[in-house]
């Protein structure tokens, strides 16, 4: 999960598209929320949305879905 977070926080475009995507639907597993919190998705994601990048709306649906 952690090099995950990070290639959407330092990947490109693309990139992030995927990881998110990817983040996603790990994210259906309860399960995995706690790892995808540890790896510090929260404040990446937070930043994407604010920042307004093309992956924001996607961002927030993963932070929705994490119920945070």
């Amino acid at each position: 999960m952690f090099p995950l977070v990070k290639l959407i926080e330092e990947g490109g475009n693309r990139a992030a598209e995927a990881g998110l995507a990817i983040l996603y639907n790990l994210s259906m597993d309860i399960d995995n929320h706690p790892v995808i919190l540890a790896a510090g998705a929260v404040s990446i994601l937070g930043r994407i949305v604010l920042s307004e990048r093309s992956q924001w709306i996607r961002a927030l649906r993963l932070l929705r879905k994490l119920s945070i």
